[in-house]
Protein backbone atom coordinates (compact mmCIF):
# COMPACT_ATOMS: atom_id res chain seq x y z
CA UNK A 1 0.00 0.00 0.00
CA UNK A 2 1.04 3.57 -0.66
CA UNK A 3 0.39 5.25 2.68
CA UNK A 4 2.16 8.53 1.85
CA UNK A 5 0.25 9.14 -1.35
CA UNK A 6 -3.05 8.03 0.21
CA UNK A 7 -2.78 10.23 3.29
CA UNK A 8 -1.65 13.19 1.18
CA UNK A 9 -4.76 12.81 -0.95
CA UNK A 10 -6.98 12.52 2.13
CA UNK A 11 -5.40 15.67 3.57
CA UNK A 12 -5.89 17.46 0.25
CA UNK A 13 -9.55 16.45 0.01
CA UNK A 14 -10.24 17.48 3.61
CA UNK A 15 -8.51 20.84 3.08
CA UNK A 16 -10.54 21.52 -0.05
CA UNK A 17 -13.70 20.42 1.76
CA UNK A 18 -12.96 22.93 4.51
CA UNK A 19 -12.54 25.70 1.95
CA UNK A 20 -15.70 24.53 0.19
CA UNK A 21 -17.62 24.62 3.46
CA UNK A 22 -16.64 28.23 3.92
CA UNK A 23 -17.77 28.95 0.35
CA UNK A 24 -21.03 27.07 0.91
CA UNK A 25 -21.71 29.12 4.01
CA UNK A 26 -21.27 32.30 1.98
CA UNK A 27 -23.44 30.89 -0.80
CA UNK A 28 -26.23 30.02 1.61
CA UNK A 29 -25.94 33.39 3.26
CA UNK A 30 -26.41 34.99 -0.15
CA UNK A 31 -29.23 32.58 -0.99
CA UNK A 32 -31.06 33.76 2.11
CA UNK A 33 -32.34 36.48 -0.19
CA UNK A 34 -34.56 33.78 -1.68
CA UNK A 35 -36.57 33.72 1.52
CA UNK A 36 -37.09 37.45 1.49
CA UNK A 37 -38.26 37.48 -2.13
CA UNK A 38 -35.34 39.63 -3.27
CA UNK A 39 -33.76 36.99 -5.50
CA UNK A 40 -34.34 36.38 -9.17
CA UNK A 41 -34.65 33.28 -11.35
CA UNK A 42 -30.87 32.97 -11.69
CA UNK A 43 -30.50 32.70 -7.92
CA UNK A 44 -33.15 30.01 -7.78
CA UNK A 45 -31.47 28.05 -10.60
CA UNK A 46 -28.13 28.31 -8.81
CA UNK A 47 -29.71 27.00 -5.64
CA UNK A 48 -31.04 23.98 -7.52
CA UNK A 49 -27.85 23.22 -9.50
CA UNK A 50 -25.02 23.84 -7.03
CA UNK A 51 -25.86 21.15 -4.41
CA UNK A 52 -26.02 18.16 -6.83
CA UNK A 53 -22.85 19.25 -8.61
CA UNK A 54 -21.11 19.76 -5.29
CA UNK A 55 -22.19 16.31 -4.11
CA UNK A 56 -20.79 14.74 -7.30
CA UNK A 57 -17.47 16.55 -6.84
CA UNK A 58 -17.22 15.45 -3.20
CA UNK A 59 -17.95 11.82 -4.10
CA UNK A 60 -15.39 11.84 -6.89
CA UNK A 61 -12.78 13.42 -4.59
CA UNK A 62 -13.34 10.73 -1.95
CA UNK A 63 -12.91 7.96 -4.53
CA UNK A 64 -9.77 9.65 -5.85
CA UNK A 65 -8.31 9.93 -2.35
CA UNK A 66 -9.03 6.30 -1.52
CA UNK A 67 -7.47 5.17 -4.81
CA UNK A 68 -4.22 6.70 -3.59
CA UNK A 69 -3.82 3.87 -1.10
CA UNK A 70 -3.90 1.15 -3.79
CA UNK A 71 -0.85 -0.16 -5.55
CA UNK A 72 -0.84 0.78 -9.21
Amino acid sequence: MYWNRGFFRVWLVLSLAWIGLIGLTGFLWGAAGLLGGKAGAADLLGTMVVPPVGLFVVGYAILWALAGFRKS
